[in-house]
């Protein structure tokens, strides 16, 4: 340490007197000697050192590369160390190698994960034989990793260095007079001075942030809290004089060289201009005796060139750093703040037009202005003058956020950019049916390749029945666009739109669909069968007679609502008067269609007569096929395609359509060769299939076929996990640590049916645990049962009695399954530790993203472990936006699942370690990026086919209640555990509804969904900003997390929760 110590600072005699001590046989002796040779040029001495300790790194490095790259990694860096020392010498020895060893060099340095010593030492390595001068990005980014790491102390010395050396390049450039290389030590200067002002305003900020931890400390304190408010109000002015500053630099220092510069172009490309008509002239003379005369052009002209743009993007740079410590510093509350941020952006991207992050600021700027305005028109009325005003201003606004949003897609590093792509879908929706707007996003519209929408298709058909004409019409031809190019990624979420029972949205799809039909008729054709009849073997009449008969039931028994009643059955005889068309339909008639005819005419009589007696015979036929069916659908475990649908066995093979959830733009389409003839059945309340599609690549594609479960919610989270993904993916701690979360393809096929990528290699929870228990003989429900015992009435109880009888459980039972589990089902100790490992990160991800989703119902079948890499992946996705904790009976208390035996499958700290850790990470993450996830959330909730599940009031949550109900069934005491659910489901089904009744609330509430929707965003702002437990200032991530974990683990929360979630577990 103390030989690394002396290197970095300089000090070469220290270090030869610390190394000497270090043994030989030591890779770090022979390293530090190898290095003290190159530094005297000894290269036989330093190749002897560099030699031996090859040597000695060779046992170590074999033996780690066998285990893993992780552990192999230090290893591998020293390795690259002694490379690079002996390039260092051909450096030194051989100028034309420079160049080519330089490029080596960085090449390698990007493939290197961002370490801060890692990145050290191979810069301290650099030095031998590159000057700090020479190297100078290389060593700003050292330092900039350096400020990211926390390493603020590390960070200021290498600044202070930086500074020190530019200042002396500059004192030796005055006495050389070339005018390059003067220009070239000015634009390092200026570049230094900046990078040391973002140092120095993250330190501000850190400072800032700690002072007002420290103030709400002590806020009862009045004298401290008062020196702390003056330290406060430094801090704010050094804020200030920091972008003054910055602001100078830029007009007395950065735009002079500037000007001095094109200058120096302006007669470079005159004297060129002279040279070339030289040249001409020469060379048409000279043809005749075939000696053409060539003359070498200056480099001046390009050089220049070269300076000029390279400080017109530090300008660049440096307007968008102002504008963003001021949006920073200063809320858009007023008009001229507003003005003044919006020139520096605009600034940013007048000096260098392909800077993304200028134009993406300019537009969100812009965006959020739109919001504000808007915000301050809401109560006044529409013949005011200042209404009018803010709608020109709304307008303007709007424009130059799609002018920057486009601009932002086209230069954006993302393949396609999904937060501004859904930003401009926001403001098409809203304010499209300006003519200027209109007119601003079709030119826009012209600049971007088509693909950019495929990734917002399911928002763009979910408005494809806009009343606004000029919307629509943009939405037509963008739709027309998209399946002329892409027919394989339109077919599928526009024939569930053709299948809307509301008029407008259905002709609006099928016009689409026609116009398709003129170029890709056969997929067409193929596409319908495929969803008609995934739709038909989805539910078959078994089922939906079942799922009819149970609901009309309570509707008759316990809700005596016989007109509900007779409206779900009438659908239900229609579908059997059509007639059956499969083997299994013909069964179901020959077994039941004579009393299910015969109830008919019980019902009918009773709608002329109103005779009861008509009605207790109808129900005494209809609950003998009830009866009947339950016991029959209890045996059937797997279904045959010829059975159910021999149009799939029969004209399904070899089509052109694309497996669902395969097609990529660019790239060759994986066609459906076959579907496979079995299919099985998974045991549960709502009995999803599996299924294999074959693909014409030769693999088999596994799906759950769902239905009665609308999975349109689903496909949206599923963007908002794979945006948070490539957040994870570009932190450099986050991606270090392979922070993401599991996502797969969903693609809905009606609005209440669809495919579900399977997920291979995964199990529930609750199933991995009842498995474990059988194998040891512990009772599957015991934790249940000996609550029961103490507590016949345990639900009913008040909160302290709950929570003593909570505790009790706890403390008589180990809960350590899923600890067990993990290590029984490892083949050696480095494969548990690795799945410890992936299960703690991928647990703490999905809790922190879970949380700023509102993700609840979150009980042990919705979680599933990978058996391979032991991550946790959750499922079912249905209620979002803290519905969970909003409903009548059962609110959910807590922001994330985290019992006791998921914390005891932890390392040895439990919480307080991996999974701390992870959270802060990616919560810090999360925070960073919370305008492009607000951005995402935003359509989401304003979605017009999902806003209906969020009102507060909403009777329909038959997924939640299904979740609940499934989970409950698998454990003991079942009668028990069906009374807890009939209190849910007498709230979530009171009035139990159609498709076509969900539409229209969805008509009649707008007023309740925007209120609503305005609700969801300030919460999840709120998240994402450190003001969700409502102090007086926002706290910090850390704080945040504590909080939260304390909410997840409190018994009074866990113990108020419904049975089936398992919170004892």
């Amino acid at each position: 340490m103390a030989t690394r110590a002396a290197w970095s600072l300089g000090n070469m005699i220290d270090m030869e007197k610390y190394y000497i001590h270090i043994p030989n046989t030591n890779f770090e002796g022979a390293y530090y000697r190898a290095i003290d040779a190159i530094r005297k040029d000894n290269y036989r001495q330093a190749q002897d050192s560099i030699d031996l300790a090859r040597e000695l790194l060779d046992v170590e490095l074999t033996t780690l590369v066998n285990e893993s790259y992780n552990r192999a990694y230090s290893a591998m860096i020293n390795a690259q160390l002694l490379s690079e020392l002996e390039e260092v010498w051909y450096y030194k020895i051989s100028p034309e190698r420079r160049q080519s060893i330089y490029e080596n060099w960085q090449k390698r340095m990007q493939g290197n994960q961002p370490i801060v010593d890692d990145y050290h030492r191979l810069l301290l390595t650099h030095s031998l034989c590159l000057p700090m001068a020479q190297d100078l990005q290389s060593w700003i980014k050292l330092a900039n990793l350096c400020r990211k790491s926390n390493r603020l102390i590390m960070a200021d010395f290498i600044f202070k260095e930086l500074t020190r050396t530019i200042l002396n390049d500059q004192i030796n450039l005055n006495h050389d007079r070339s005018i390059i290389n003067s220009n070239t030590s000015l634009i390092d200067q200026q570049l230094v001075k900046y990078e040391k002002a973002k140092y120095d305003w993250y330190c501000l900020t850190t400072t800032r942030q700690r002072l007002v931890l420290e103030k709400q400390n002590f806020e009862q304190v009045s004298l401290i809290e008062e020196n702390i408010n003056i330290k406060l109000e430094q801090n704010h002015q050094e804020q200030l004089k920091l972008i003054e500053d910055m602001k100078e630099m830029i007009i007395k220092e950065c735009l002079p060289i500037l000007n001095n510069l094109r200058k120096q172009t302006t007669t470079s490309t005159t004297s060129e201009n002279i040279l070339t008509g030289i040249i001409q002239n020469v060379n048409t003379i000279s043809q005749l005796s075939s000696f053409p005369v060539t003359i070498k052009n200056a480099t001046s002209f390009q050089t220049a060139n070269q300076h000029e743009q390279r400080l017109r993007q530090l300008i660049s740079k440096c307007y968008l750093r102002i504008g963003t410590w001021e949006h920073e510093l200063f809320n858009i509350t007023d008009d001229s703040i507003l003005a003044e941020i919006m020139k520096n952006y605009k600034y940013a991207w007048k000096y260098d037009n392909s800077n993304y992050k200028a134009w993406n600021a300019y537009a969100i700027l812009n965006y959020d202005a739109v919001n504000y305005f808007k915000q301050q028109q809401q109560n006044l009325d529409i013949f005011n003058d200042t209404y009018q005003i803010l709608i020109a201003k709304m307008i303007c606004c709007t424009i130059s956020a799609v002018k920057g949003l486009f601009k932002s897609i086209i230069l954006s590093k993302v393949k396609y950019c999904l937060q501004n792509t859904l930003r401009l879908l926001t403001l098409l929706f809203e304010y499209g049916q300006y003519h200027e707007v209109y007119e601003a996003i079709t030119e826009g519209n012209r600049t971007v390749p088509i693909e950019v929408w495929l990734y917002v298709l399911p928002q763009l058909i979910a408005r494809i029945d806009s009343s606004k004409p000029l919307v629509n019409k943009l939405i037509h031809h963008l739709l027309i666009d998209i399946g002329q190019q892409h027919p394989q990624a339109l077919i599928y979420p526009l024939i569930v739109a053709s299948k809307s029972i509301v008029h407008d949205r259905e002709f609006a799809a099928n016009r689409v669909l026609n116009n398709m039909r003129e170029h890709s008729h056969t997929l067409i054709h193929q596409a319908l069968i495929i969803s008609e009849e995934l739709i038909r073997i989805s539910v078959l009449w078994h089922e939906k007679w079942y799922k009819g008969l149970q609901v009309a039931l309570e509707q008759y028994s316990t809700n005596r609502n016989i007109s509900g009643m007779i409206e779900t059955l009438e659908p239900l005889h229609a579908t059997i008067e059509h007639g059956s068309t499969t083997v299994n339909e013909r069964k179901f008639l020959d077994s039941y269609g004579n009393d299910l005819t015969e109830a008919h005419e019980y019902i009918r009589r009773f709608q002329q007569t109103r005779d009861q007696n008509e009605l207790i015979q109808a129900w005494h036929l209809y609950y003998q096929v009830f009866t009947c069916i339950r016991t029959q659908l209890a045996n059937i475990t797997s279904l045959e395609l010829e059975h159910i649908s021999p149009r799939l066995t029969i004209n399904c093979q070899n089509l052109e359509l694309a497996v669902p959830g395969t097609y990529e733009p660019h790239k060759s389409s994986i066609t459906i060769r076959n579907i496979q003839s079995s299919i099985k059945i998974i045991t549960s309340k709502q009995r999803p299939r599996k299924i294999s599609i074959k693909g014409s690549d030769g693999y088999e594609y596994v799906f759950l076929l769902k239905g009665h479960e609308d999975l349109r919610q689903d496909e949206r989270v599923m963007q908002l996990f794979g945006l948070v993904n490539e957040f994870l993916l570009t932190n450099d701690e986050t991606r270090r640590r392979n922070f993401t979360m599991q996502c797969y393809p969903v693609i809905p096929l009606a609005p209440n049916n669809g495919l579900l990528g399977w997920i291979a290699q995964c199990d529930t929870i609750h199933t991995l645990i009842k498995e474990h228990r059988e194998k040891a003989c512990i009772p599957f429900g015991i934790e249940y049962t000996y609550a029961r015992e103490k507590a016949p009435h345990y639900d009913r109880l008040p909160l302290l009695n709950k929570v003593e009888i909570f505790q009790n459980v706890l403390n008589s039972f180990e809960g350590d399954d899923l600890a067990k589990i993990l290590w029984h089902k490892s083949s050696n100790a480095e494969i548990w530790l690795n799945r410890r490992s992936n299960y703690i990160r991928s647990l703490a991800v999905m809790s922190m993203v879970g949380y700023i989703l509102g993700l609840g119902d979150r009980h042990t079948s919705n979680l599933m472990l990978d058996r391979i890499s032991g991550k946790i992946v959750h499922i079912d996705f249905g209620d979002c936006f803290e519905v969970a904790m909003i409903r009548e009976k059962f609110p959910e208390k807590i922001p994330f699942r985290l019992t006791r035996m998921l914390c005891k499958a932890m390392e040895v700290t439990g919480i307080d370690g991996i999974f701390r850790m992870t959270c802060e990470y990616v919560m810090d993450v999360l925070r960073k990026n919370r305008d492009s996830l607000m951005a995402v959330l935003e359509a989401f909730v304003h979605d017009p086919l999902l806003s209906w599940r969020l009102l507060k009031n909403n009777n329909n949550n038959e997924q939640q209640s299904t979740t609940i109900s499934k989970t409950s069934s698998h454990l003991p005491e079942q009668q028990h555990y069906q009374s807890h659910l009939s209190i849910i489901n007498e709230e979530d089904n009171e009035h139990e509804s159609t498709v076509g009744e969900k539409i229209q609330q969805q008509h009649n509430q707008e007023s309740g969904q925007v209120i609503r929707a305005v609700e969801i965003m300030n919460r999840v702002r709120e998240k994402l900003t450190g003001n969700d437990f409502h102090r007086e200032q926002p706290i910090d991530t850390p704080t945040q997390v504590e909080l939260l974990i304390q909410q997840a683990t409190s018994h009074e929360n866990l113990c108020q929760l419904y049975i089936g979630w398992c919170p004892f577990w």
